[in-house]
């Protein structure tokens, strides 16, 4: 039975008024209507004679009233009884997934913690080098020989009746080549 047919009825048309209304071949006509106080979907049945309503709610479960009823609560349970596990597996996995490779996730993290510690080393140089300087400037605030010496060596300053000699640099020399 394909999705357009059911039993011997073929349907025509589906027309979404005041719900949706399912035109059949035989002109029968069955429009759903959901409730608006509780989860239930109505569906009344327009037959063009008795016998074919009685066959339509054969056909579709109908009650005795021309009313079909489905309780959600009651179709919802039913289908998590049959698909409870899958979903929960499903769900599972996707967690499980989102807590590796997610965006805050134990990859995401591992890579946060590197980088911290890679922070936290170029903080310790940073630190060691500013102790350093600091003890320079220290030194050249309060220590007359720091203070001689960057005189001497940068400056190239010297003390009253020395006579400072500045030697030109050697050249490189560069190793003769080995003969083949």
């Amino acid at each position: 039975m394909d999705g357009s047919t059911r039993s011997s009825r073929k349907l025509v048309s589906v027309h979404p008024v005041n719900g949706a209304q399912f035109l059949l071949e035989d002109g029968s006509l069955i429009p759903l209507r959901w409730s608006g106080a509780e989860h239930i979907l109505s569906v009344y049945m327009e037959a063009v004679s008795a016998a074919v309503s009685a066959g339509l709610a054969q056909d579709y479960r109908v009650e005795s009233d021309g009313r079909m009823k489905i309780n959600w609560e009651e179709k919802s349970r039913s289908l998590f009884h049959q698909y409870g596990r899958y979903l929960l597996a499903t769900l599972v996995v996707v967690l499980l997934v989102h807590d590796i490779f997610g965006t805050h996730g134990f990859l995401a993290m591992q890579h946060k913690r590197q980088e911290i510690q890679k922070v936290r080393t170029q903080l310790d140089f940073l630190n060691k080098e500013n102790a350093v300087l600091e003890q320079e400037r220290t030194d050249l605030k309060t220590d007359p020989r720091t203070i001689e010496r960057i005189a001497r060596d940068e400056m190239g300053m010297g003390k009253t009746g020395e006579i400072i000699i500045k030697l030109p640099a050697l050249p490189s020399q560069a190793p003769p080549a080995a003969k083949p």
